[in-house]
């Protein structure tokens, strides 16, 4: 198969979700003989760029930097692309610019997307924002039969809301131990001594109710914050704002470099993951995959990832912050929850696995008359 994956900002993987899936997916079908291709966001990856990666093609594509066109100028021009590349199916990951598919539909070219979460739900976007993103979320469901959910309550959705079957491929991630536990010393942290939130920095992931909830107790463990925004935002700033007289919280930034994230999650007494849309978000799958101790707010996506093994929060005012408690006053007593995540990653996210499911799909969509 002659696949083009779309949608990403690229790999090698530096941010987000969609890039890691293009990555351990797309590495895994062109070892497996497909001829793969993933566009990659020109200024990502500044300096010389190579040409493939680990088997896979790679064509890099520019992107207006502005926030309310970045995503949809980048993924016209990579629609358009490959057009004239002869390309045996489309995998467009995300439903959020789906316009940018119209004209590869109208042409017979067949068309995979991966929906995601309900992007439009998202309080960072103005009314504008929200319409284009549901109109894009209508439109997916019109160009193409081919919908893939990483959530089987994203399918509930997409099946009451628009009659629409879709196929379960959920996201991944690999069983994640320690190689060099003193790379977190660098960041100002002592293995074991803090809590972790891994995140983009907006109001969705509740990073400014696990930051207050913290606050409210008398632990002596740091909140190490990894992850940014992708534009100057009121909501960061108000973030540095009320954590300013707080020595124990800590903004990290993005950290692009995997072998310092890796040691965060493992050396972490505590993953606290407060995701309220979308559906298996990648960041906790990474927490089960590390063995942590999760904290999960509690919501239908969230408990369909991490099953029993996770200790669930609401936003209730003192939720949270008791749990904490809990944990820093004895984490030797919820351990046996982080073995049990462990698990459930290996059994339920190999990415072995999905890539399969994966190329499985991909070869009946393509024997469709």
């Amino acid at each position: 198969m002659r696949i083009a994956i779309l949608g990403s900002r690229g790999i090698p993987a530096i941010i987000g979700g969609f890039e890691t899936l293009a990555e351990q997916v797309g590495t895994r079908l062109a070892a497996r003989g497909h001829e793969v291709t993933v566009y990659c966001e020109r200024n990502l990856y500044p300096g010389r760029r190579a040409e493939t990666y680990r088997g896979v093609n790679l064509v890099f594509m520019p992107a207006l930097p502005t926030k309310s066109m970045e995503a949809l100028s980048y993924d016209l021009r990579c629609a358009c692309h490959a057009l004239f590349r002869n390309f045996d199916l489309l995998y467009m990951l995300a439903d959020n610019t789906s316009v940018s598919l119209v004209l590869p539909r109208l042409l017979g070219q067949r068309i995979v997307i991966n929906t995601d979460g309900l992007e439009w739900q998202r309080s960072k976007w103005p009314w504008p924002g929200k319409i284009f993103l549901k109109f894009n979320e209508w439109l997916a469901v019109r160009l193409t039969r081919h919908l893939v959910v990483d959530a089987r309550a994203m399918g509930l959705y997409f099946q009451r809301r628009y009659g629409r079957e879709t196929t379960y491929i959920t996201n991944g991630t690999e069983i994640i131990r320690s190689k060099d536990p003193g790379l977190v010393r660098n960041l100002g942290l002592e293995p074991g001594r803090y809590l972790a939130v891994v995140c983009r920095l907006e109001p969705e992931n509740s990073v400014e109710t696990i930051i207050g909830e913290f606050r409210k107790t008398d632990t002596d463990l740091k909140l190490a914050i990894a992850g940014g925004a992708n534009y100057r935002s009121r909501y960061v700033r108000r973030l540095t704002e009320m954590s300013r007289d707080d020595s124990r919280v800590l903004f990290l930034g993005v950290l692009p470099d995997w072998d310092i994230l890796r040691e965060l999650r493992v050396q972490a007494v505590a993953y606290i993951h407060g995701h309220q849309v979308g559906g298996t978000n990648p960041s906790l799958v990474e927490a089960m995959g590390a063995g942590n101790i999760i904290l999960a707010l509690r919501n239908p996506f969230n408990c369909e990832v991490a099953g029993e093994a996770a200790i669930y929060w609401t936003p209730r005012p003192g939720d949270l912050a008791g749990k904490i408690l809990r944990v820093a006053g004895d984490p030797e007593a919820f351990r046996p929850l982080g073995g049990q995540a462990r698990r459930r990653a290996a059994e339920a996210f190999s990415w072995d696995d999905i890539a399969s499911k994966t190329e499985t799909y991909f070869r009946s969509v393509l024997g469709e008359r």
